[in-house]
């Protein structure tokens, strides 16, 4: 909280207006989580993309939103795509400039921006993947993120005591809402950048006696093929969520009888949505192969 109210003064201090669209290229991470509360928090609107020096949409995102700043890490500032991209942009803040050690005990408990805003007010823009054509930004507020987040923590019954692994990049609009539902609830989640390595992703899952996990079928095809999930324990481990494209029954079969003995939930979602619009009980995953189940409160499918 403090961390966010030091990025909204900040961008404050640099005359981030109300509305102003904030391009945040970082990765998952502490600063990440501030820096996308700290943009809302002076009535900005956060544009989280992906970080790094392969940023290759960030040209077409500053063209197409014309973000008033961008707080970004030194990988992306300093490649070609970043310098040719954030030229348009007024107010680069590079990660690295603002440590989070020199944080004032005064950034605390401030409210900025807040008069006259209200839950209908955009609170980000999201690319969707460009999956059927060129990426679109989704404009979200905050009710949609609030409503939609209550809905996930209903049928999930996440608390205070659960955690999330989390492979899934901010920038995502399924991996956002891991990072709502959990601040919402009081939960925690344990990042890990390096989806890559499965058994480092297990590792952890382990080590910090996670209860939950959440993937696309690529992360459950690259678990069940190149790492030791047969041999790991994950005894805290009470569900695993699955989104961002079908995934086959049979691999959903090969998972429930190799991986964890944990609720299995199929999910439908879209950034439009967002994040997530359909959940398929576990209880039913095998009666109603295929299905991607029932709309989650708030949402009338046709």
């Amino acid at each position: 909280d403090r961390l966010a109210s030091h990025w909204a003064r900040r961008l404050l201090e640099r005359g981030v207006s109300r509305g102003a669209r904030v391009v945040i290229g970082l990765d998952n991470g502490a600063a990440m989580v501030a820096a996308y509360f700290g943009a809302m928090r002076v009535g900005a609107v956060a544009v989280p993309v992906l970080a790094g020096a392969r940023s290759d949409r960030l040209p077409a995102v500053v063209a197409d939103c014309t973000p008033e700043a961008a707080i970004v890490d030194p990988a992306l500032a300093g490649s070609a795509i970043g310098q040719a991209a954030l030229g348009a942009v007024s107010n680069v803040i590079v990660h690295d400039d603002v440590p989070g050690e020199s944080v004032a005990s005064g950034d605390s408990d401030v409210s900025l921006g807040a008069e006259g805003r209200t839950d209908r007010d955009l609170a980000a823009i999201i690319y969707t993947s460009g999956s059927t054509g060129e990426p679109r930004g989704v404009m979200l507020s905050h009710r949609n993120f609030v409503t939609n987040a209550r809905a996930i923590v209903d049928y999930l019954g996440l608390t205070a005591a659960d955690r999330v692994m989390c492979v899934l990049p901010f920038s995502y609009v399924y991996g956002l809402s891991l990072l709502h539902t959990h601040v919402m609830v009081g939960g925690s989640l344990v990042i890990e950048n390096r989806s890559a390595f499965p058994n480092v992703v297990l590792s952890g899952m382990a080590a910090h006696r996670v209860t939950g996990f959440a993937g696309v079928p690529s992360t459950f095809a690259l678990m069940l093929k190149r790492s030791n999930l047969d041999q790991t324990a994950l005894p805290t481990l009470r569900y695993v969520t699955q989104a961002g494209g079908a995934m086959s029954p049979a691999r959903i079969d090969e998972w429930l009888a190799r991986g964890p003995k944990a609720a299995f939930y199929v999910m439908y979602g879209a950034t439009e949505g967002a994040a997530r619009l359909t959940y398929l009980p576990p209880d039913q995953l095998h009666a109603r192969r295929g299905s991607i189940g029932r709309p989650v409160d708030g949402v009338q499918l046709r």
